[in-house]
């Protein structure tokens, strides 16, 4: 996911990415860094001629920054950082949503941003 806020989006999405970063080391690790491989193994080994790829379907969603860091919280590895260690995971969300405001030169989480969310998929049609 990325966030779009005016002449500061890169700002914000590189701190999203240290929120990401921290929450890494809980992700499961069948899934890897990124569940892209996964799917992609699958659409390889798929033996149907007809079928299509799509790496990266943007959609964008405007939504207010509590909202935002709410979703990252729905992860599942944030909610496994939030069982091992509630304090270290709420103190995450907290930190990440006090640079994003103040990169955002805002005083509310209430503030709005385009969240970006990259989806890919694959389709095949069975002969």
């Amino acid at each position: 996911m990325e966030l779009e806020y005016g002449d500061v989006s890169n700002a914000l999405n590189d701190i999203c990415k240290e929120f990401y970063a921290a929450l890494l080391p809980f992700r499961n690790p069948y899934l890897g860094s990124s569940s892209v491989k996964i799917y992609s193994d699958m659409f390889d080994s798929c033996p149907y001629p007809d079928k299509e790829w799509n790496e990266c379907l943007r959609v964008k969603r405007i939504t207010p920054l509590s909202g935002y860091i709410g979703m990252v919280e729905t992860f599942s590895s944030y909610q496994i950082l939030q069982q091992k260690d509630p304090a270290a995971a709420e103190r995450l969300s907290n930190e990440a949503r006090t640079r994003l405001i103040a990169a955002m030169k805002v005083s509310s989480p209430d503030a709005e941003v385009t969240v970006v969310v990259k989806y890919f998929y694959w389709l095949a049609c069975k002969p």
